[in-house]
């Protein structure tokens, strides 16, 4: 937990897993206004503060599992862009990485959906959060999959043998009987 000067609270971080994380951030005022929620498949919004900032646009972000959304302090639409790219109304994505200021504290930015940080700064102090999506495994088993001509599918996985398994154990266990200790 991440707190402003006055002690008010402004960033709290919550483990998923021992990789995943989920993160909300609030306002610096008395009702604590909740400012930024992300979870952990980085699915979430983030807003600006209805206070004054240094730099206010008044812009707002929606993160879903399908696409994300930029408005305007209007509500209207600036951007709108579905993640899966091969998709046939993908939509528009900013050239440039997305930098919301939601405060005097805290900064967001975005360049797609495995980069999203949060800053804080506070006395001198700077903490940047990774608020983008963590998986553990990028790719898939049929990604390297050979389809036959009567469309079956057939994965390529690379087995040991026992044979080998036991001789690379061995070879692992001699080299811990070596050690100096």
């Amino acid at each position: 937990m991440f707190r402003y000067p006055n002690g008010l609270v402004a960033v709290v971080v919550s483990d998923v897993s021992d990789y995943q994380k989920k993160f909300c951030a609030f306002d610096n005022n008395r009702r604590s206004t909740c400012l930024l929620g992300i979870d952990e498949f980085a699915v979430g919004f983030c807003c600006q503060s209805s206070t004054k900032s240094k730099e206010r646009v008044g812009a707002r972000v929606v993160l879903s599992k399908v696409g994300a959304i930029i408005t305007d302090e209007d509500g209207n639409i600036q951007y709108e862009w579905k993640w899966d790219r091969r998709s046939r109304d993908a939509g528009t994505m900013p050239m440039n990485s997305v930098v919301i200021f939601l405060n005097d504290y805290l900064t967001f930015k975005m360049k797609d959906r495995e980069e999203i940080s949060l800053e804080f700064k506070a006395d001198n102090v700077t903490h940047t959060f990774d608020l983008g999506m963590k998986q553990r495994r990028i790719s898939t088993y049929l990604e390297k999959a050979t389809r036959s001509p009567d469309g079956r599918i057939f994965p390529r996985i690379e087995n040991l043998t026992l044979k080998d398994r036991q001789d690379q154990f061995g070879k692992e266990m001699a080299a811990q009987r070596n050690k100096v200790i």
